[in-house]
């Protein structure tokens, strides 16, 4: 994509949701203008004027007041998840059962990991087991496939990712030994 900047050295976090939404709504042609302010990023065409807020963020560019507290407590639980083929088809197969709304549970027993989903009003479910390292007790949490399925895949290629849970209403998180700078916080939906 060509692109030309009067700014060098700025960094900007925005919301994914955010931006990929903006993305949808500048389909067209026309050059987009990106600002900064240091809090707020605002996309300009001839056409359509977007401002959304950012994430606060570092000295090593990652996230800090939004996302701190979620890296700051240990969790109750990790499980080792390697990201390959099965682990997203089984996503897929639970995003697809569980219709535009609902959440994938994703069910934690010693050595293996259950996803599913269930849509009550057409009486589907999707139940897949695949193989992982984890040892802690059974622990189910429900999550946005699309969030999870987005996150899992910029993980990096063919290594393993930690994935942390614990209560209910506790953020999930997601890491990567092969690189550190590698994270990602996903908020459960309570079931």
């Amino acid at each position: 994509m060509p692109w030309h900047s009067e700014v060098t050295g700025e960094t900007a976090v925005p919301l994914t949701t955010v931006l990929t939404g903006a993305a949808d709504a500048f389909d067209g042609p026309d050059d987009i203008e990106i600002g900064l302010d240091g809090f707020t990023m605002s996309l300009t065409s001839p056409t359509r004027a977007l401002t959304m807020r950012l994430v606060d963020v570092g000295g090593d560019g990652w996230p800090t007041a939004a996302l701190a507290p979620a890296f700051a407590f240990q969790q109750a639980h990790t499980a080792v998840l390697e990201v390959d083929g099965d682990l997203l088809r089984c996503l897929k197969r639970a995003a697809i059962v569980r219709g535009k709304a609902g959440p994938v549970r994703l069910t934690f027993t010693p050595g293996t990991l259950a996803i599913g989903a269930a849509q009550a009003e057409v009486h589907t479910e999707s139940d897949d087991e695949i193989e992982i390292d984890y040892d802690g007790p059974e622990h189910t949490v429900a999550d946005n496939p699309e969030y999870l399925t987005a996150a899992l895949g910029s993980a990096p290629d063919g290594k393993p990712v930690q994935i942390g849970f614990g209560t209910p209403k506790k953020p999930v998180t997601l890491r990567s030994d092969a690189d550190p700078t590698w994270r990602h916080v996903l908020m459960p939906v309570v079931i």
